[in-house]
């Protein structure tokens, strides 16, 4: 089974070896932003996507099918 966008952002996070929160500063979301991308309690625009991957060093079509 694939993993879901929330897995993915999260388990990405920790291989980096960052905290939601750092995550959040160098997204320039919101840490409640990166919590609910994580657990999936909500879908986040295209725009957050980016800005969490690009920190992440993901690209868009890592974590979803365009």
């Amino acid at each position: 089974m694939a993993q879901n966008i929330g897995e993915i952002l999260r388990k990405t996070r920790e291989e980096k070896g960052l905290t939601q929160k750092q995550l959040a500063e160098k997204s320039g979301v919101s840490l409640n932003t990166i919590y609910n991308a994580e657990t999936s309690r909500t879908v986040c625009n295209i725009d957050t996507y980016r800005k969490i991957c690009g920190a992440l060093g993901l690209k868009l079509s890592d974590i979803i099918e365009l």
